[in-house]
């Protein structure tokens, strides 16, 4: 089962390429996004989605979702409950994809710290390009969660020292190899950093979103 949440505006482009990409079958959910507001362009746009999807099937549901464009952190809140809900339990099979383009600049804004907060439950996050017209994957940085003092220690030394394996991280921290092990699991997890195994070794190297929680952690981090 798959959901899609996208904002709808005057144009149907970029969620029917969306929708051509991950495919679209019984079951399935689409959730369009669309201020309060009434527009006749835009209810155009939404009857065109559910004419194609009532000729796929009578069994995928289609919901609209309308929100005050005007209230920034309203929006933010019902964005996130909405990705939550989608996301269903860990574990399960739903998929959820998020449409990061289409629809008014307010509600995209909202939409975008919705899925940075919620990252971790997102299985895939596009962008339609106004340049080169086609739909693009984008890799959110995964920033829900702030290092605590231990795990800042090894993310320099990584970013320092990497790619580095777990002994020469352990060495230069004065920690157990196992610790470092331990926490290395943890950091790739939550994807900031990547383990690579070369032989009975594994090394480390720092991901984008590794970077950011450097930051996130002390301002003036300088390398």
């Amino acid at each position: 089962m798959k959901t899609y949440i996208s904002p709808i505006g005057f144009d149907t482009t970029h969620l029917l390429a969306l929708l051509v990409r991950f495919g679209i079958e019984s079951h399935d959910v689409v959730i369009l996004i669309r201020p309060i507001e009434d527009d006749d362009r835009s209810f155009r746009a939404i009857e065109e989605i559910q004419e194609l999807i009532r000729k796929i099937g009578d069994d995928i549901t289609i919901k609209i979702l309308k929100v005050d464009h005007r209230d920034f952190t309203s929006m933010v809140y019902s964005f996130v409950c909405t990705l939550n809900d989608s996301a269903g339990k860990p574990g399960s099979n739903n998929k959820l994809h998020v449409n990061l383009s289409g629809g008014p600049r307010e509600i995209l804004t909202a939409l975008t710290a919705a899925c940075m907060a919620l990252s971790d439950k997102i299985h895939t996050v596009t962008s339609f390009s106004d340049i080169d017209r086609e739909l693009h994957i984008i890799s959110l940085p995964h920033i829900a969660n702030s290092p605590d003092d231990k795990e800042y220690q090894i993310l320099c030394d990584i970013k320092n020292h990497g790619p580095t394996s777990f002994a020469d991280i352990a060495s230069r921290l004065q920690i157990s190899e196992s610790t470092i092990s331990r926490q290395c699991s943890r950091l790739s997890g939550l994807q900031w950093i990547t383990i690579e195994s070369r032989g009975k070794n594994k090394f480390a190297t720092i991901s984008p979103s590794g970077e950011i929680m450097i930051i996130r952690y002390n301002p003036s981090y300088d390398e």
